[in-house]
């Protein structure tokens, strides 16, 4: 696989749709902020798209793992994964995206950080040893139309009351979880915005929002109330 064409073809796009990529100065700053070096490869899917949703995905035993959403530079942040002693087991996780369930970042415990992906029940495990091996093992996604994650993630108003309209207001994933809760899990608040509007349930909003750290979803939530 020729890794710079998978980096210039990483990005999910609409028809007709134009990237907008973060810059180097806010590259270098984020890599200020958290005393880091970030994987070339990586910095270059970002100055391509600040963000957004991944054309690919990653066949890992026997099973398919997804890559939506990638953060935008300012929801990437640094966090710990402890287990079940409340132990340490990585100190300096960069986390770069989620799907609601599960989150997907990078290890800087290791001087070369490999990528690991973690369920929210804080099991992980390393899928590649650096970011140029986990750009190698991404396959070209075989569907068109985005899943619901997906949709939520990009926070367009005509897909989502498409969604709302196709899987109904008491849609719930195969976790349990609603429209108005995925959208508090990966942060998306004009799609949560919208699920208001449209009149759907946010029982148990509040505590995916807290779960994931996602102030901006608990601010709004708090000024509904």
């Amino acid at each position: 696989m020729n890794i710079n064409k998978t980096c210039f073809n990483f990005w999910y796009t609409e028809q007709g749709e134009i990237l907008k990529g973060c810059s180097n100065a806010e590259l270098l700053e984020l890599e200020k902020k958290y005393s880091l070096k970030l994987p070339e490869k990586y910095k270059l899917i970002m100055l391509i798209s600040n963000g957004g949703i991944a054309d690919f995905e990653i066949f890992k035993d026997e099973r398919w793992i997804s890559l939506t959403p990638f953060y935008e530079l300012s929801k990437l942040h640094v966090t710990k994964i402890i287990d079940e002693n409340n132990e340490n087991i990585i100190n300096r996780l960069l986390v770069i995206g989620d799907d609601g369930t599960s989150l997907y970042g990078l290890n800087y415990d290791n001087e070369e950080p490999s990528v690991i992906y973690a369920d929210c029940y804080g099991d992980f495990e390393i899928i590649a040893n650096n970011f140029n091996e986990f750009i190698n093992l991404l396959s070209k996604r075989e569907y068109i139309i985005p899943d619901e994650n997906a949709i939520i993630a990009l926070q367009d108003e005509d897909q989502l009351s498409k969604l709302v309209e196709r899987v109904g207001k008491y849609w719930k994933n195969s976790y349990g979880q609603s429209l108005p809760q995925i959208a508090a899990a990966i942060g998306a608040d004009k799609s949560l915005k919208l699920f208001i509007q449209l009149g759907l349930d946010l029982e148990g909003v509040m505590d995916f929002a807290k779960k994931n750290n996602r102030d901006h979803i608990i601010k709004m939530m708090n000024e509904i109330e």
